[in-house]
């Protein structure tokens, strides 16, 4: 019967931020010497373990399990590693430093900033010439309009001018 708890050596963590995308990488080599290893899990949790997920370690050589997290929120994580071996003994590795913290790279999001500006501006100049001059048209319309107006007031007012003069006489004939 096997009562040795499975040993877990050698954890290994690195952290990589490429583009916007942070990944985090997870080697542990773990023994057992009675049973074998049945499986080995990355708990991970950013609320000092009130909350954790589950993560099962892949076996990549005989004793080293590896295990790659990508897509990691900004914020502050704790990690620790459950080995289990085939007789359901379970071995924990822990230690208050096994932590790291996901932040936002600022000087991405300034470049980002910058290029996305860089990059509306030509358009934004483009959209505003053509409301310009699509507002001097509307505006040359309107002016044309008004003269218009003008003028057909004035003959209007010829007319009204006319009427009256041509009434004046023909009351003027009848006295």
């Amino acid at each position: 019967m096997d009562t040795i708890k499975p040993e877990i050596k050698n954890l290994q963590f690195e952290l990589d931020k490429l583009n916007q995308t942070v990944t985090a990488h997870f080697n542990a080599e773990a023994f057992d010497f009675g049973s074998g290893i049945e499986k080995i899990f990355l708990l991970l949790s950013n609320n000092d373990f009130r909350t954790f997920w589950i993560y099962p370690m892949e076996q990549e050589k005989y004793n080293m399990h590896v295990l790659q997290l990508g897509g990691l929120n900004e914020g502050k994580y704790s990690y620790l590693v459950l080995a289990r071996d085939l007789a359901n003994i379970t071995s924990i590795l822990y230690n208050k430093s096994f932590n790291f913290e996901v932040f936002k790279e600022q000087n991405a999001d300034v470049f980002s900033n910058i290029a996305f500006f860089l990059i509306s501006l030509p358009i934004i100049g483009f959209v505003g010439i053509f409301i310009f001059i699509i507002y001097k048209k509307y505006q040359k319309k309107i002016e044309k309009k008004r003269e218009w107006e003008l003028i057909a007031i004035k003959i209007r007012k010829q007319e009204r001018m006319d009427k009256l003069r041509k009434k004046n006489r023909i009351n003027k004939q009848k006295i």
